[in-house]
């Protein structure tokens, strides 16, 4: 380490003086001389407040420079000369400095003989520039900020950078403005300058700014670190940070009614606008900004209460769905959100909701036109400001608007994988409580006689929430509780039960159709009669335990899982399901010998009908009145299991490579060939016999709409397979030579990019 100490002769003859120890300790040193002449002034502290310039240059002679700046600095008059002698010894190498910049000006580190000393060097300087002023001295405290440049912390951080950031730290607002457009050329607001101090100095500006921005938004201060990377040309870490503050100020202005920092709004706004004028193409981070934006304005216009504007917004915007077809879409939506709108996307959807009651509301009148009516809207919002027209027809015609659009917003909340803040369920779960007293208490001031059924998963948040204000809605409803699996005693715990016993009287759902799977053709007895029983065991544990009044059973059939799915089984095939579940009520069982009456007396069967699929081939006559329908999907259940063993054996030796290479193995194809003939009969078969016999019960759509759902498909595949082996078998006239020709290169499979979904 020699070198770095010593620049000539004389430093090296010094150091190798201190270093002789002779054996006779009357002997002095370097070392010895130092601590005489420190010992002198701690313990005569009058040689030092008389003489502090000649005290100061006997450590100085001696080598002791951190003692002596230390004392100088103490001194006002003298503190000038402190710093400078502190800058020559320091760009000489001399000067022991302290790794942390929060060390006391002077430390020593305690060692069995020598201590050594170390001086806070940038703290030296930094405290020196303080009775600067900023206004007209800003050049010459950068410029003793500039000799930290090559100092480096403990930590890392570089003393420069850090005492430009502490620099705009303890400044108030109007020094903080001031030194932003002098220093880095841009201010709070986001509008650049063009003029900066530092580019007078011997760095890069951009990276500089950029390093004071990493420090101050490692210690939180967002807003200087956001306009700082906004400067230095880094628009990703400022888009970031523009996320989280907007994302903060508009939980601000949902909960207090105040609006955010204004500084962040203007300069994020400014940001964005200069986003849009120069990419063409947008990120999730940009497209998080840009939607932050238009939420912040949305619910400005909402608390400022002007209730038409903010309806526009929200309707222009792409977050909620206000129609079935745009349900699918927002929840895709979601998944490629970032956590700053996820955060605020519960407020967004309950300020919906509230608005939407606003506007219904017959005390609602115009505020159009209404002075200090116009907000500034984000310049890069993703509307325009054209003027709303909502409340220009009729009243009627809105509210029927207004609630079509409410009952998407309630269902979609259903389908949301995100969870809601619990204030948001409340509020959401208050409404909707309202709303249901509101219509049940109407529908029954017109029919007073009338039992109101709800299905007991729409007041489940209600119970199991205890809200206070449910009695009355009690008092008006019954809940109707619906489960179609296969043991019902697992599915509800007593917790359950001591929940619905409050109602007055409870009714229950079981199922004979339409409950077994979105696919499903034949309605097989054992499920169906098993969630019967079930339930009827479940009920009566309930009733004895919990004191649930059940008042009745209804056994549901289902035509369709949703509007735009397929058909369920066929109701006149479900009729034995349908008898079988009567009877288990009537009974609470089903033996061997029940079963037998019901099969042959009941329905009329020449069998005892499916109670599961089978795997062997069966066929069954009935006289029950449907019968016709029941015998024909018997035969397709044994028509699908042929179809089944015949593609599993032609799959074997007709493959997709066979397909595309178009060749053929000849005596396997040929046996391929006679069971899909076979298999073609039987399925046209099907098709001439199932039609007709669904214009008995049918109009004509509905047989032709279950062929193409469940049954074409498949036919068209026999077919395909078919043609293709007849015409291989005329034509192919030798086996092809490997490699198969077009067969060598690689597949390459393109990923889906995900990324270019427009989110706005």
């Amino acid at each position: 380490m020699h070198e770095l100490v010593i620049n000539s002769i004389d430093d090296l003859l010094w150091l190798r003086l201190s270093q002789i120890v002779l054996p006779n300790q009357d002997l002095m040193t370097l070392n010895k001389l130092q601590k005489l002449v420190l010992n002198e002034g701690n313990e005569n502290r009058s040689l030092f407040n008389e003489k502090p310039v000649q005290y100061a240059i006997c450590l100085l002679l001696t080598g002791q420079f951190e003692t002596a700046i230390d004392l100088l600095n103490q001194i006002e008059q003298f503190r000038c000369h402190a710093v400078h002698i502190g800058i020559y010894l320091h760009e000489c190498r001399l000067l022991s400095t302290a790794s942390k910049s929060d060390s006391p000006m002077l430390t020593t580190t305690l060692m069995t003989e020598d201590p050594l000393k170390s001086i806070n060097y940038q703290r030296l300087l930094t405290s020196y520039t303080e009775k600067c002023r900023y206004d007209s001295e800003l050049w010459q405290i950068i410029n003793y900020f500039y000799l930290l440049k090559q100092i480096k912390q403990r930590d890392g951080e570089n003393c420069f950078i850090e005492s430009l950031a502490l620099l705009l730290i303890k400044l108030d607002d109007n020094d903080v403005d001031n030194l932003l457009e002098r220093l880095f050329g841009i201010n709070r607001q986001g509008i650049f300058t063009e003029a900066r101090i530092l580019d007078h100095l011997d760095i890069d500006t951009n990276v500089v700014t950029a390093n004071v921005g990493l420090y101050l938004e490692k210690r939180g201060h967002l807003e200087l670190a956001a306009v700082l990377y906004d400067r230095a040309k880094k628009p990703r870490q400022a888009c970031s940070i523009y996320n989280r503050l907007l994302s903060e100020a508009i939980c601000t202005l949902v909960s207090s009614n105040t609006p955010g920092a204004p500084n962040v709004l203007a300069s994020a706004r400014i940001f964005a606008s200069r986003l849009s004028s120069t990419q063409n193409e947008f990120d999730r981070l940009t497209n998080t900004l840009f939607s932050l934006l238009d939420i912040y304005t949305y619910i400005e216009f909402f608390k400022s209460q002007q209730f038409e504007r903010a309806y526009e917004i929200i309707q222009k915007l792409s977050l909620l769905p206000f129609a079935h077809t745009q349900i699918d879409q927002c929840l895709e939506s979601i998944n490629y959100y970032s956590s700053e709108i996820i955060d605020c996307y519960p407020d967004v959807i309950l300020i919906t909701l509230t608005l939407m009651a606003i506007l219904a509301s017959v005390e609602y009148k115009s505020t159009l036109n209404t002075s200090n009516q116009h907000l500034l809207l984000a310049a890069t919002s993703s509307f325009d400001q054209r003027t709303s027209n909502i409340l220009s027809t009729n009243k009627q015609g809105l509210l029927d608007e207004l609630k079509r659009q409410a009952d998407v917003l309630f269902r979609y909340l259903g389908l949301l994988p995100i969870k809601l803040h619990n204030h948001v369920h409340f509020l959401i779960a208050n409404a909707y409580l309202r709303h249901v007293t509101r219509v049940a208490k109407y529908i029954k001031s017109k029919r007073p006689d009338i039992k109101l059924f709800i299905w007991h998963d729409m007041l489940s948040q209600l119970v199991n929430s205890g809200y206070n204000n449910i009695t009355e809605l009690i008092e008006l409803i019954v809940p109707m509780i619906w489960t179609y699996v296969d043991d019902v005693k697992l599915w509800f715990d007593d917790g359950f039960w001591v929940k619905f016993s409050m109602f007055r009287e409870v009714w229950v759902a079981s199922s004979f159709k339409g409950s077994s799977g979105e696919t499903t053709t034949m309605s097989y007895i054992a499920h169906h009669q098993r969630n019967q029983q079930t339930w009827l065991e479940a009920m009566y544990i309930a009733s004895n335990r919990h004191k649930v009044n059940f008042a009745g059973i209804v056994i549901t059939g289902w035509s369709r899982y949703d509007h735009m799915l397929s058909l369920c089984e066929l109701l006149p095939s479900s009729i034995p399901s349908l008898a079988y579940a009567l009877q288990t009520i009537v009974y609470g069982y089903i033996d061997y010998e029940k079963n037998i009456t019901i099969s042959t007396s009941l329905l009329g069967c020449d069998r005892m009908p499916l109670w599961e699929k089978s795997m062997q081939v069966t066929y069954i006559t009935c006289s029950f009145p449907g019968h016709e329908m029941y015998e024909i999907m018997y035969q397709y259940d044994t028509l699908l299991r042929q179809y089944e063993e015949t593609m599993s054996f032609v799959r074997l030796f007709i493959t997709d490579i066979h397909l595309r290479q178009n060749y053929i193995h000849y005596k396997r194809s040929q046996e391929c060939l006679q069971r899909l003939i076979y298999l073609e009969d039987q399925m046209i078969y099907f098709i001439t016999a199932f039609q007709r016999v669904c214009v008995f019960f049918f109009t004509p759509d509905i047989g032709s709409e279950w062929l193409q759902t469940y049954f074409m498909r498949k036919f068209r595949e026999v077919q395909y397979r078919i043609n293709f082996i007849e015409r291989r078998l005329k034509t192919q006239t030798s086996w092809p030579q490997r490699p198969l020709p077009n067969n060598t290169a690689f597949i390459f499979v393109k990923r889906r990019n995900i990324t270019n979904l427009n989110l706005l």
